[in-house]
């Protein structure tokens, strides 16, 4: 087993190893419905769950209810480890152009690294405020009611935010984090091609994810204190594109800090070129293709 924190979850489990049927299925890509494509990729992860810190889930919904969307390539590197603990090596190509190249053929510049899948969770990367939420979770998980508490309480897939967005016409936008059920009833049932068509659609698309409603006053309301609320997916962004620039700017900036703390990295520290001794500080690994890549290595190497 592969323990993990879900951070926007606020939680620990641990993962249990996959199949390479599972594996195969897990990686298959999202296709036109993606609503059901999602669920699928979710309901693999749930059934690879022991002794999560809040107690059991009821079942498939209730996991989807109390996990955040977000935590998804965390809980993928915890099959990841499980599955595939051993030494492996991952091939790199150096982009220094003063390479030397390999001896025998100086245009090839590619290179091959050692590295353990538990050291692709880049923990020293990590921001203080992401270092304080893991501390806070792993210290609860100790106690089921501990744990229990502080998912329901103090959790970010559990938090929303309400932001006035300008002083002039008093716009406001609850932020928040989508647990799995909010971002697949939300956003992929409602998927539409025009969401993503153009480079504006896909920035609105992008923050409308993580705002959940948009407050507009009524100005015909006298008291001032009577507001249309929206918060379909398609709706949001229509009044996004709306926006003043500083209303845009604003709802920006607060997504943007949202996903600051619920994005970790993962990848290999101190990569070297054997050639020219470039050093990489860092290279970026998805562990959803890592986690493919190791399936297809296993395959070709019972092929042969």
């Amino acid at each position: 087993y592969s323990p993990i924190v879900a951070l926007a979850s606020g939680y620990t489990c641990k993962m249990k190893n996959l199949s390479a049927a599972e594996v195969m299925n897990l990686y298959q890509p999202l296709g036109s419905d993606t609503a059901n494509s999602w669920a699928d990729r979710w309901s693999i992860i749930y059934d690879k769950i022991v002794d999560p810190s809040i107690g059991d889930f009821k079942d498939f919904e209730d996991f989807c209810n109390k996990t955040a969307f977000t935590d998804y390539p965390m809980f993928v590197y915890g099959l990841l480890v499980s599955s595939y603990a051993e030494e492996t090596t991952r091939s790199f190509n150096c982009t220094n152009d003063k390479c030397t190249g390999k001896p025998e053929n100086k245009d090839d510049k590619t290179f091959e690294t050692k590295f353990n899948n538990r050291q692709m969770f880049r923990a020293d990367e990590m921001t203080d405020k992401q270092k304080e939420i893991f501390s806070d979770i792993i210290h609860a998980a100790g106690n089921y009611v501990d744990a229990k508490a502080y998912a329901e309480t103090k959790a970010l897939v559990n938090q929303v935010k309400r932001v006035r967005l300008d002083k002039e016409y008093g716009v406001i936008a609850d932020i928040y984090v989508p647990s799995i059920s909010e971002s697949i009833q939300r956003v992929h049932r409602n998927m539409r091609p025009e969401f993503t068509d153009t480079d504006t659609s896909r920035v609105l698309f992008t923050i409308a994810q993580n705002i959940k409603s948009i407050l507009i006053p009524d100005f015909d309301d006298p008291d001032g204190k009577s507001y249309y609320e929206v918060s379909e997916i398609d709706a949001v962004m229509k009044v996004m594109n709306n926006f003043s620039t500083i209303q845009l700017t604003n709802a920006m900036n607060l997504v943007q800090k949202i996903n600051e703390i619920t994005t970790l990295k993962f990848g290999i520290a101190n990569v070297e070129c054997p050639y020219c001794h470039q050093k990489y500080s860092a290279v970026d690994i998805d562990p959803s293709e890592e986690l493919f890549r190791r399936i297809q290595d296993q395959m070709m190497f019972l092929s042969e």
